[in-house]
């Protein structure tokens, strides 16, 4: 594809291949064969961006380039449009009082109402005040319709204007005249001439210069080489230029203008060898990179290997065309190398790195998420909001209902501040600055209610769906939040997609076994692509006079970007047509063929099981028959609670829209797995080819397992941070799964009519687990709840836990396997913690190891069941919150044995001969002395000690087991986590 890396240039120049554009600006045609210039801008209808075109005179009216390295294409221009374009950028950055463009873009004038905001704090500008005015170029909805106005504060502009870049005084300023004489007094005292300042760097020492040599006499005669070769050759017919490029066995192009280009580099520089990386004679020059290879490095991943000067050979032309033609007669091919404007290649890099940083680094932690910011923070606040919107957030402000957080400060809060004061009446969460610095290590939602400082706050997910409502309505955009999964109607076994409007009168035809619905994605991170594609073919409900119709839906996951269709059929071979022509057509492969492919370039299909996402059952008054004790009724609604699991996964970025919880499929996760050890085993490797393989990973892994980045680019999978994070998630949708299996096989199985059950004693029996409650005030509570309170370590002290029930666990068939274990000595009662959206799988699938796909990263001592004999140890994995308060916890006899002591990490895959578990020695343990010994089971439930002789790379004791049957769920505990919000 011609224009992939071109997406990667906010701006484009070219020449107009026809003259069917009109002008943005202007609103008139732009003639064919002349420079035009374009806004690059997303595209609401599909998953890329499109240019908005302009006169090359009209252009600069509207759009601000930053540099000429943001204009695409540019080195592609005769050099005489080159210069031009280079005039205008320097003409616009000079700034030296005679820029009289310039000079509009900025505007002083008399608040019209009190409905504007100051751009540099954020605080609302009252009706009658003077504000100053910079156009805003830089915004999607200004590139899009152009400039906006950006208001500041009088005060604020004064502070910042060598951030807005103002250095003339006041009197220079539009609008200026129409201020009374005292407004024009004050204005011209606060805002005198001053000279501009040399940039500095941002971050760290100013950069080193580095001297550029002048090689424009050089690059001038090059281009009147290559422009002189590319006019004659556009006199060629179509089919000639095509056999020019076969001939010298060179891939055809996208477009008759792209195809001059190709021909006349190869012709003027020669003819570029086979790529090293894949192979490919795909190697074209890009202008502001150098020569790229667009060919593919794998089936997921484009090559974009790139050269400065390739190896080349001379390009040849066919008799017969010498004949036609008395230009290629004299043509005497050579090489020479294609000397680039390294200040221009140089500017490229920067402006490239930085605009990945933006969409990249921030990876979307606070995507969908809009934020307050409040005064007094010790930090500019136009460097608070830059943070918020570098990491996919939005600024609001005023806290609202819809608001994820105010930032402030407890000076503020003591104070009660204006902001305070609303977010307190709208239960929004205060949390200091520094929750900016802690964002990037993911998990934004819970790190809101975990930082907070206010004594106050409601549900954050309830408030980020409020949010999601605003945002995706009011967003030109296309970027919308997604809080939860599609509603999906089952008809016969499938899902019908809502979006075709026909859920109450068609369903999935199904033949064969198999349901004509299909869902595709295709990731790129090269060019920051996020797609899905979705197919079905509706047979009518109405069996007497059928229908069908062939649907389809597209755009980019997590947002309103795409289109939908559906297509009335004649008959149903017609409707099979269109549907094995799309499907083959989107992914390269035949319908129904086994194990489809991944081809280059194509969509891949997501691994999913009709028909298994189950309705939310309405659990009003559920347990009312049940004759269970009340504790365990609580018990199992929670563990079962559907919302909570789709809730948990939405933390994880998953794309629960096109992967509902019950349709995952197993073996998709597990292929998730393998591409996260690949990447694992990669970033420990020294290959050369190191960022390209995980690139590859990184495709692979999202196009397997969807996720909802909105608008920002997916991060790619390049440290052990992030791969941890994933095989969490991966680990958590294993067990959500397990749980909505159980649910659905209930849900399947037929009973006894005569049976009034209720829904609770369903899902008890789907744990195949006997429950039930220890008496509070009883010997064995009394116990369980020393341990509990005795072992909660001082470093763990940012909440207190309540002991809210206690329950003892008899799972079936484990007391059966743990028999041979009972007989081995050093058995002890040791604590494990867990997400509470994980225990219906854990209850009624035991504890179990990793897969053998998983990566290693995160376990210390290999793949194993982890145990602690500090509460809080274990505590810390139930992932609570102030708005999810409460945790449930096990309490396992876990049979230890001889003991494989370590103090640091190791990864174990085989214990040593007579060993039978590992243990990794901390710092601090229970009190030995302590301990009781309950029916030849230890319970270290003294208060933590310090063992100074121990020196460890652990605080605290870990006990790992690596065979399943060594342990026995005795115990399970029901907490409430209260977070101690102004703990100092």
């Amino acid at each position: 594809n011609d224009c992939g890396v071109m997406e990667d240039f906010p701006f484009k120049a070219e020449y107009s291949k026809s003259s069917r554009a009109s002008c943005k600006a202007c609103k008139r045609k732009i003639d064919k064969d002349v420079l035009r210039l374009a806004v690059m801008v997303q595209s609401p209808m599909f998953d890329g961006k499109v240019p908005n075109w302009y006169h090359s005179s009209c252009f600069f009216t509207k759009q601000r380039p930053k540099s000429i390295a943001d204009i695409g294409n540019c080195e592609s221009l005769r050099w005489e449009d080159q210069e031009t374009i280079k005039k205008e950028i320097e003409s616009l950055g000079c700034n030296d009082g005679d820029s009289k463009l310039l000079l509009k873009d900025y505007r002083t004038e008399y608040a019209k109402s009190n409905k504007s905001t100051c751009r540099s704090c954020n605080a609302a500008i009252k009706k009658g005040e003077v504000r100053i005015s910079k156009k805003d170029f830089d915004s999607d909805i200004s590139k899009r319709y152009g400039p906006t106005e950006a208001w500041h504060h009088l005060q604020c502009f004064v502070e910042n204007r060598e951030e807005l870049s103002y250095f003339e005084s006041a009197d220079r300023l539009p609008g200026f005249k129409t201020l009374s004489k005292e407004d024009q007094i004050m204005l011209k005292s606060k805002l005198k001439k001053m000279k501009r300042k040399a940039v500095d760097q941002v971050d760290g020492a100013p950069p080193v210069k580095v001297k550029v040599e002048d090689t424009s006499g050089e690059r001038k005669i090059q281009n009147e080489q290559l422009f002189k070769i590319r006019d004659k050759l556009s006199s060629l017919t179509k089919t000639e230029l095509e056999e020019l490029l076969a001939f010298n066995e060179l891939e055809p192009r996208s477009s008759p203008s792209t195809t001059l280009d190709h021909l006349a580099d190869v012709m003027t520089f020669g003819v570029p060898l086979p790529c090293d990386k894949c192979n490919s004679n795909h190697i074209v020059f890009r202008s502001g990179i150098g020569y790229q290879c667009s060919g593919d490095l794998t089936e997921w991943t484009k090559c974009k290997n790139v050269f400065k000067d390739p190896p080349k050979r001379i390009f040849k032309v066919p008799d017969e065309l010498k004949e036609e033609y008395s230009f290629l007669k004299k043509f005497k091919g050579r090489v020479q190398t294609r000397i680039f404007d390294e200040a221009y290649h140089q500017e490229r890099e920067k402006a490239f790195q930085k605009d990945m940083n933006s969409k990249v680094a921030g990876s979307g932690h606070l995507q969908n998420m809009v934020f307050s910011i409040d005064v007094d923070l010790g930090r500019k606040p136009t460097h608070i909001k830059y943070l918020i919107e570098h990491y996919g957030g939005k600024v609001t402000t005023n806290p609202r209902a819809s608001t994820a957080a105010l930032i402030s400060t407890k000076e503020n809060i003591s104070n009660k501040t204006p902001k305070v004061l609303l977010a307190e009446r709208h239960h929004v969460h205060v949390v200091p600055v520094e929750f900016l610095d802690e964002v990037i290590q993911g998990g934004a939602i819970h790190l809101v209610a975990k930082m907070a400082i206010s004594p106050w706050g409601s549900d954050v997910e309830a408030r980020l769906h409020q949010s999601s409502k605003s945002i995706s309505g009011g967003n030109r955009s296309g970027v919308k939040a997604i809080s939860g999964s599609a509603t999906m109607v089952i008809k016969n076994g499938a899902v019908v997609f809502p979006e075709s409007n026909l859920v109450y009168e068609a369903h999935v035809l199904k033949n064969k076994n198999q349901f004509y619905s299909a869902v595709l994605n295709k990731v790129d991170l090269s060019r920051g692509t996020n797609a899905y594609y979705k197919l079905q073919l509706l047979e009518s409900d109405d069996t007497k006079r059928r229908k069908y119709w062939v649907f389809r839906a597209w755009g980019r996951i997590g947002t309103t970007i795409g289109g939908t269709k559906v297509e009335s059929c004649a008959s149903l071979d017609n409707a099979l047509d269109i549907f094995n022509e799309v499907y083959e057509d989107k992914t390269g492969n035949y319908w129904g063929s086994v194990g489809a492919s991944k081809i280059p370039g194509k969509f891949f299909p997501v691994e999913i099981e009709m028909g298994n996402d189950i309705v939310t059952p309405d659990l009003k008054g559920a347990g009312s028959k049940s004759k269970l004790k009340q504790p365990i009724i609580d018990l199992v609604l929670q563990i079962f609670d559907i919302d909570a699991m789709k809730k948990s996964l939405i933390e994880f970025e998953l794309d629960l829209k096109k992967m509902p919880l019950g349709n995952i499929s197993k073996r998709q996760i597990k292929e998730g797995y393998k591409v996260l050890s690949e990447a694992s085993n990669l970033i420990l490797s020294n290959d050369t080819n190191k960022t390209q393989l995980l690139l590859d990973c990184s495709n692979r892994f999202y196009s397997l397992i969807p996720h909802d980045f909105g608008m920002n680019v997916p991060p790619l999978l390049d440290n052990s941070t992030i791969i941890q994070h994933k095989s969490d998630m991966l680990e958590n949708l294993l067990e959500i799964a397990l749980a909505y299996n159980i649910l659905k096989k209930e849900e399947g199985e037929k009973v006894d009519e005569t049976i009034d059950d209720d829904i609770v004693d369903k899902y008890y029996r789907c744990l195949k687990t006997d429950i039930d409650v220890v008496e509070e005030g009883s010997e064995e509570f009394q116990l369980i709840e020393r341990y509990l309170k005795n072992t909660h370590a001082k470093t763990h002290q940012n909440y207190e836990l309540d002991l809210l029930e206690v329950f003892t666990i008899a799972r079936r068939g484990e007391a059966k396997r743990y028999k041979p274990y009972k007989k081995l000595h050093n058995r002890k009662l040791l604590w494990h913690g867990s997400r509470l959206t994980n225990y219906a799988g854990i209850i009624s699938q035991g504890l179990r190891i990793a897969p053998p796909e998983a990566p290693t990263t995160g376990y210390m001592f290999g793949k194993g069941i982890y145990f602690a004999d500090i509460m809080s140890k274990s505590a810390n994995y139930c992932f609570t919150s102030p708005s999810n308060p409460i945790g449930l916890m096990l309490l396992c006899e876990v049979a230890l044995g001889n003991m494989h002591e370590l103090t640091k990490a190791d990864f174990i895959t085989t214990l040593p001969p007579g060993k039978h578990s590992t243990k990794g020695v901390g710092r601090h343990a229970p009190d030995p002395s302590a301990s009781v010994v309950k029916d030849d089971v230890e319970v270290p439930l003294g208060l933590p000690v310090r063992d100074k002789s121990i020196k460890s790379d652990l605080l605290y004791n870990e006990y790992i087991v690596y065979d399943p049957s060594q342990v026995n769920i005795k115990y399970l505990l029901k907490t409430r986590f209260r977070f101690k919000y102004n703990d100092e």
